[in-house]
């Protein structure tokens, strides 16, 4: 009590009154993420959360602020005014604390460059070319990790990942490597029981192989092809690409083959293009980093260097 014989109410102190102004975090990331891509369903799969788990984070994070930040539309979200000012503030304060995190990091005990890439990225094109980055950077230890493909895992203890993607990561640094020619391919033996000049609906009458996180690939050849209401997807299916390789060196079906990949089966004989049904990909490999760890020197080091190899190889 105080001298009037008041009772006083305690002191909260400014710890406290810091953590009663900060919202749950949980639900700053959902909605940075929202923000960023304007669309809860992109931002779910940023984060492998469901589109209703962003949604409630959303609306706890309004319900903490007393304000709306997005208008629901029957056609997806909208900022508000006063969500795309927040979500301006918000984003900074996410880059300043990726950046002060890996200034941390740089300085603590980890001195290896913590690489993210496809299996068949790493063992078809990257392993072989690794010696040359160790002799270019002498003193830089190397970590390779793998990811399935999944285009919202930028996150986590990683530098750089390497992407099969459009090239469409906002808020990072990207740098197109190269793209690629897909071709259907096959056994010679298989190969044999075409036509010289296959058409595109006699392939597709073949056993069809599919690489799990390649799965549109025969569907995308399809549409290059202008085939209509043919069913693509039958066939069987393998986890990892060489997998795929090997089913096709086996005489199991054909495969969809990615240029840059598939150089040592094809120089080898053990695999055969069927010419004349080869096309662009829509996608190309992508190095990608966040931009305060692409400001690193390390990272500068590795963009450097696999821009070189990708232009000399």
């Amino acid at each position: 009590m105080d001298l009037l014989g008041t009772r006083r109410m305690a002191d909260p102190g400014p710890v406290q009154v810091m953590r009663d102004a900060v919202p749950p975090l949980k639900s700053l990331r959902a909605f940075e993420a929202a923000a960023r891509h304007e669309s809860f369903l992109n931002a779910a799969t940023e984060l492998h959360v469901s589109p209703g788990a962003i949604s409630r984070h959303i609306k706890l994070l309004e319900a903490f602020l007393g304000a709306g930040l997005f208008d629901r539309r029957s056609n997806g979200v909208v900022l508000t005014r006063q969500g795309r000012r927040y979500a301006s503030r918000v984003m900074k304060i996410f880059s300043d604390l990726s950046a002060a995190t890996t200034e941390i990091k740089r300085h603590g005990k980890r001195h290896s460059l913590i690489i993210s890439t496809l299996p068949v990225f790493s063992e078809r094109w990257l392993n072989r070319r690794l010696p040359t980055f160790v002799q270019r950077c002498p003193g830089m230890s190397l970590q390779v990790e793998f990811h399935d493909g999944v285009q919202g895992l930028l996150a986590g203890d990683v530098d750089a990942w390497i992407l099969y993607s459009d090239g469409n990561h906002p808020g990072c640094n990207v740098t197109r490597l190269f793209g690629e020619m897909l071709v259907p391919v096959s056994s010679p033996k298989l190969r044999r029981t075409l036509p010289a000049h296959p058409k595109a609906e006699q392939v597709a009458r073949l056993p069809l192989l599919h690489d799990i996180y390649w799965n549109e690939d025969w569907s995308i050849w399809g549409e290059a092809m202008g085939l209509v209401d043919v069913d693509l997807s039958f066939g069987s299916r393998f986890a990892l690409y060489s997998g795929v390789m090997q089913a096709a060196v086996d005489g199991m079906g054909v495969a969809m083959g990615h240029g840059a990949m598939i150089g040592d089966e094809l120089e080898s004989g053990r695999l055969v293009a069927i010419d004349g049904l080869a096309f662009s990909s829509p996608q190309a490999y992508h190095l990608v980093m966040t931009e305060s760890g692409s400001r690193t020197r390390q990272a500068r080091e590795l963009k450097d260097w696999m821009v070189f190899e990708c232009r000399v190889n």
